[in-house]
């Protein structure tokens, strides 16, 4: 099985354009979930991917040049997937 990356990002979005970029978003590959949410951030993805350099990638060319995305903030997670199965950051300590 391949250890899969996790990485959440959250989005905030111009005024007016939270559908067109929850389509964008949606329609992107390794984006597992995406949600608008209430609070500081309009919007959540959540990315799977196999190398973090490929999921850094995706969010510089690909999410912050949707129309209509103002900035991000990217949380890399460290901890156990729902397998019970501890990922590298956990096994360090």
């Amino acid at each position: 099985m391949i250890n899969m990356n996790k990485v959440y990002v959250l989005i905030n979005v111009k005024r007016g354009a939270v559908k067109h970029v929850l389509k964008e978003i949606s329609s992107l590959n390794n984006i597992s979930e995406v949600s608008i949410v209430s609070g500081r951030y309009d919007m959540f993805a959540k990315i799977e991917g196999e190398s973090l350099p490929v999921i850094t990638d995706m969010i510089v060319n690909r999410i912050h040049k949707i129309d209509g995305v103002e900035k991000t903030e990217t949380l890399i997670a460290l901890d156990m997937d729902i397998s019970g199965e501890e990922g590298p950051a956990v096994r360090a300590i």
